[in-house]
């Protein structure tokens, strides 16, 4: 038998051991409705980030981790749009 949302949550309720099978039922379910994992070296870069936005020549860490998080949403958010 195919597992289930429920199924898997009647089981971590239960206390029972999920099994790779559904865990790898799970993870195919969640990419099929957020995409797939963002390519690591897809990172932008501080100078990809100062051009874009317009930064002065040297942005606090805290602006660049900012703007790092905002390019990921907006990319996730785009390939979303994308696979509907």
């Amino acid at each position: 038998m195919a597992p289930t949302l429920r199924s898997i949550e009647a089981k971590i309720s239960d206390g029972e051991p999920v099994g790779p099978e559904e865990v790898r039922w799970l993870a195919e379910s969640l990419r099929a409705l957020v995409g797939p994992d963002p390519d690591p070296d897809d990172e932008p870069t501080p100078e990809e980030l100062a051009a874009e936005f317009g930064l002065g020549s040297s942005p606090s860490p805290d602006m660049l981790e900012y703007l790092r998080e905002f390019v990921r949403d907006r990319r996730a958010q785009e390939a979303a749009d994308a696979s509907e």
